[in-house]
C-alpha cells in the first residue's frame, strides 16, 4: 500500500481486516477456551488496558494498547478461526515465501531498510525476515510442486541477500541463531553441510566487504553504539527494578517516558543529550521495564507453549510414520494375497476420506491415502521445525531491538498455536483410522 501512490491514503487493510470482525467476536468465547496460549494473549490486552489510565504516558500506553488489540482482535484471531486444512496452511507459507521476498527486494533497493511503519527500520525489517525465513527454508523439500518448491528456494535467497543488505548486526547473530537450530535439528546433517559450505563460498564472493566490517564490530562493546544500548538498558533495568515497577511494569512503551527520570547525569554529560523518550533497544528490557513480572510471565508461557508444542509436534509426526507404513504394508499383503475370506472380513472398515458412496473399502484408495498422510505428516514435522528455527532467529535478533509489540513476534505464536491444533486433528483422525484398519487385522488373524 505505501508503494503505490494511490493507495497511501486509503484504509484498505482495515477495511479488510474489519470483514472479520463478524468471524472473531461469536467466536471469543471458544477462543477464550481453546488454548493458554490465546489465554495469554488476552492476559496481555487486560494488562495494556488497565495501564492506559495510570500510565505515566497515557498516550503511549492507549496507542501501543490500540495496535496489539488491533492486531489480535483483527489480524490474528481471524487465522486461528479460518486456516485449519493442510492446503490452507500450505497455501499461507506459499502466501509468506511472497511477502517475505517482497520485502527482500524492497530491502536491497532501498538500502536495506522497509516499506515504513514498523518496518521501517533496518533492523525491525531483518528480524521480520528472519521471522519468514525458517518456514520455506524447512519445507521447500515437501512442496506440491516444482514451481513451489523453486519459490521457497528463490525466496530463501532473496530473504538471506534481504538480510545481509540490512547490515543488521543483530540480524547477523539471529541468523546464526537460526543456521544452528536449522543444522541441530535437521535429519540430513550431511546436506547442510554441504549447504553451509556452498552457503559460505556464495558468501565469500558475493557478499560485500562492507557487510563483513559491519560485522566485525559486533566485538566492539566498549564504544559507539554498543555503549549507548547497554547504558539504555541498565537504565531500563533501573526503571524495573524501582519497587512499584517489579509487578507490572510501567505500562505499554512507558519505559522510555521514565528513562529521563532514571538517567544518571553523569550519562548526560558524556552523551551532551539526554537518552529520554527513546528505544530500550532489547525485547527483553523493554519486556521487563514495561509489564514487569507479570508481563514476563504472560509472555514467557506465550512462547514456552509455542515452542514446546511445535517440538511435540515434530516427535509425534515422526513416531506415527512407522506405524503408518506398517498398516500400508499389511493392507498390500491382504491385497496381494487375494484371499476372499479377507476381503470379506474387511468391507465394511470405516476409512475416513473414502468417499461414503463407495459400497465396499477400496483398499488401494486406503494405501493412496496412507501413503499422502506420511507425506502431510513429514509437511507438519518440518513446518513445527521452521517455526522453531524461526523463534531461535527473532529471539536472539530480539535481544539488540525493541519489538515487543510488533506482529513478528505475535504472528509465530499464532502460527505455532494453529498448527499445534492442526496436528491434533490430523493425529485423531489418523489413530482412528489405524485402530480399525489394526483391529480388523487382529479379527482376520482369529
Amino acid at each position: 500500500q505505501n508503494d503505490l501512490s494511490i493507495l497511501r491514503l486509503t484504509y484498505v487493510p482495515l477495511i479488510l481486516s474489519l470483514c472479520s470482525l463478524p468471524l472473531v467476536i461469536p467466536r471469543l468465547g471458544s477462543l477464550w477456551r481453546s488454548s493458554m496460549i490465546v489465554k495469554a494473549m488476552f492476559a496481555l490486552l487486560v494488562l495494556g488496558a488497565a495501564w492506559v489510565p495510570l500510565a505515566h504516558n497515557n498516550a503511549y500506553a492507549y496507542f501501543t494498547f490500540r495496535d496489539v488489540a488491533t492486531q489480535f482482535v483483527l489480524y490474528l484471531f481471524p487465522l486461528i478461526i479460518l486456516v485449519q486444512t493442510g492446503r490452507q496452511f500450505k497455501n499461507l507459507t506459499t502466501v509468506i515465501a511472497c511477502i517475505g521476498s517482497y520485502l527482500a527486494i524492497y530491502s536491497m533497493t532501498h538500502a536495506g531498510r522497509g516499506p515504513g511503519a514498523f518496518l521501517g527500520d533496518e533492523n525491525d525489517l531483518c528480524l521480520a525476515l528472519l521471522g519468514f525465513l525458517g518456514l520455506p527454508l524447512f519445507l521447500f523439500s515437501h512442496a506440491r510442486s516444482q514451481s513451489e518448491r523453486w519459490l521457497y528456494i528463490g525466496s530463501v535467497g532473496l530473504m538471506l541477500a534481504g538480510i545481509v543488505v540490512s547490515l543488521s548486526r543483530g540480524g547477523f547473530l539471529g541468523l546464526i541463531a537460526l543456521l544452528g537450530f536449522l543444522f541441530l535439528r535437521s535429519r540430513a546433517k550431511l546436506i547442510m553441510i554441504g549447504f553451509g559450505c556452498l552457503t559460505l563460498i556464495a558468501g565469500f564472493f558475493f557478499v560485500p566487504q562492507d557487510y563483513w566490517d559491519e560485522m566485525s564490530t559486533i566485538k566492539d562493546v566498549q564504544g559507539g553504539t554498543a555503549d549507548e544500548r547497554t547504558r539504555t538498558w541498565m537504565i531500563a533495568f533501573d526503571i524495573w527494578a524501582h519497587p512499584p515497577h517489579i509487578a507490572f511494569g510501567t505500562g505499554m512503551n512507558n519505559a522510555r517516558a521514565w528513562m529521563g527520570e532514571f538517567e544518571p547525569q553523569i550519562n548526560k554529560s558524556n552523551y551532551h543529550r539526554s537518552l529520554a523518550g527513546r528505544s530500550i533497544h532489547s525485547t527483553l528490557f523493554q519486556l521487563l521495564a514495561d509489564l514487569g513480572i507479570a508481563g514476563v510471565l504472560i509472555i514467557g508461557t506465550a512462547l514456552w507453549l509455542s515452542y514446546r508444542g511445535n517440538s511435540r509436534n515434530d516427535k509425534q509426526m515422526i513416531r506415527l510414520i512407522p506405524r503408518i507404513r506398517k498398516v500400508d504394508f499389511r493392507i498390500r499383503e491382504y491385497i496381494d494375497q487375494k484371499s476372499i475370506v479377507h476381503k470379506e472380513l474387511l468391507r465394511d472398515v470405516p476409512v475416513p476420506s473414502i468417499p461414503s458412496a463407495c459400497a465396499e473399502v477400496d483398499w488401494q484408495a486406503t494405501r493412496t491415502l496412507l501413503r499422502r498422510s506420511v507425506g502431510h505428516l513429514q509437511y507438519i514435522s518440518a513446518f513445527s521445525l521452521g517455526l522453531n528455527a524461526c523463534w531461535a532467529g527473532v529471539l536472539v535478533s530480539g535481544l539488540f531491538v525493541s519489538v515487543l509489540y510488533y506482529p513478528s513476534i505475535w504472528f509465530l505464536v499464532v502460527l505455532s498455536l494453529m498448527m499445534q491444533k492442526h496436528a491434533e486433528r490430523c493425529r485423531a483422525r489418523l489413530a482412528e483410522v489405524l485402530e480399525t484398519i489394526e483391529f480388523r487385522e487382529v479379527e482376520v488373524e482369529a
